[in-house]
C-alpha cells in the first residue's frame, strides 16, 4: 500500500463538518489554508479550517488530520498544540482514524484539544442502501434551430432580450441549462441518446427590415451517451474519543457533478432518526 499522505482524510472530514454544518452559514469550511507564524512570519498549513462568526468576533478551529497506521501519541500533541499557538488558532481538534494513546488524551486534555475517531463500519440500522447509481451524461452534439414569422433575420442579428448577440458560447450555456432540467421518466439506459427540447416564444430575437422581431420556436437537439455507475458508500462514526461520545454517523460517496467535477453525497440521521442528505461541493481549488 502506497505511503498516506492523509489528504484522502482531510478531505473526508471535510466532506464531514460541510454536511454538519449545512445550512449554518455562520460557518465557513477551508481545506490545507494557511496562518502565518507568530514566531516566523513563514506561513503555516492546517488541513482542515472551521472560522465560525458570532456576532462581531470570529472564532477559528483548525482539525489536524493524521492518517498513520498507529494510535497517535503525545509527541504529535505536543507539535499540534505549539503549532496552533504560533498560528493563532482558537481551538484545535486532531482526527485519527487510528485512535489515540492514553498518554496521548490525557496532553490532549491538558491543552484543551478535542480528539476525534472516524471508524469504519460495514452499515447503519438507518442506511439500508450500500450505495447509488450515479448517471452522467456526456454531450457531443448540440443543434439550435429558431422559427421566426414571417420571413428569417439574418444569422449576424440573432440576439437575446438584452440585445447580447448569440454565440456558440451563450448557445452551449443553454445546452447545458436544459440538460439539467431534463431528467426522463423512466430513467434513460446506459448508450447513445438524442432529445429534442422545444420552446415556444423564447425570448430570442431577430432584426428584419430594421425591426427587432420576436422568435415563434427555438429547437434545441442534444446528442449525448449517457453512463451508469454504481458508487458504493463508506460507512464512517464520527467519535470524540476524550468523552467517548458518537458525533455522527455518516455514509459517503463520489458522485459527479458535470465533466471532471466530483462532489461528495452524504448521508446522516440525526436523534430522531430522520435523514440528512448533503452534497457536497469540491473545494474551490479542486
Amino acid at each position: 500500500m502506497a505511503k498516506k499522505d492523509g489528504k484522502a482524510l482531510q478531505l473526508l472530514v471535510r466532506t464531514i463538518e460541510s454536511a454538519i454544518a449545512a445550512g449554518n452559514s455562520n460557518i465557513k469550511i477551508d481545506t490545507s489554508k494557511h496562518f502565518p507564524d507568530k514566531v516566523t512570519g513563514q506561513p503555516r498549513e492546517h488541513d482542515v479550517v472551521l472560522t465560525i462568526t458570532n456576532a462581531h468576533h470570529q472564532t477559528i478551529v483548525a482539525l489536524e488530520c493524521r492518517d498513520r497506521s498507529r494510535p497517535i501519541g503525545v509527541g504529535a500533541v505536543e507539535e499540534f498544540h505549539t503549532k496552533c499557538q504560533d498560528t493563532g488558532i482558537h481551538s484545535g481538534i486532531i482526527v485519527s482514524p487510528k485512535g489515540f494513546a492514553a498518554t496521548a488524551l490525557e496532553k490532549a486534555s491538558r491543552y484543551n484539544i478535542r480528539c476525534l475517531s472516524l471508524e469504519e463500519a460495514k452499515s447503519f440500522d438507518w442506511c439500508l442502501a450500500t450505495g447509488v447509481e450515479s448517471c452522467h451524461r456526456k454531450f457531443h452534439g448540440v443543434h439550435f434551430e429558431l422559427t421566426f414569422a414571417p420571413e428569417v433575420p439574418k444569422l449576424e442579428t440573432i440576439q437575446t432580450e438584452d440585445g447580447t448577440l448569440v454565440n456558440n458560447e451563450i448557445i452551449g450555456q443553454w445546452a447545458q441549462q436544459a440538460s439539467t432540467q431534463y431528467n426522463p421518466t423512466p430513467k434513460e439506459a446506459p448508450g447513445e441518446h438524442r432529445v429534442v427540447l422545444i420552446e415556444r416564444n423564447p425570448n430570442v430575437y431577430g432584426v428584419i427590415n430594421g425591426e427587432r422581431v420576436k422568435a415563434t420556436e427555438a429547437l434545441l437537439t442534444l446528442d449525448y451517451v449517457t453512463t451508469v455507475q454504481f458508487v458504493p458508500f463508506i460507512f464512517r462514526t464520527y467519535k470524540d474519543v476524550g468523552k467517548s461520545e458518537q458525533l455522527k454517523q455518516v455514509a459517503v460517496c463520489q458522485v459527479m457533478l458535470e465533466e471532471n467535477k466530483w462532489g461528495e453525497l452524504v448521508l446522516s440521521a440525526n436523534e430522531e432518526g430522520l435523514i440528512t442528505v448533503s452534497l457536497v461541493p469540491p473545494p474551490a481549488d479542486k
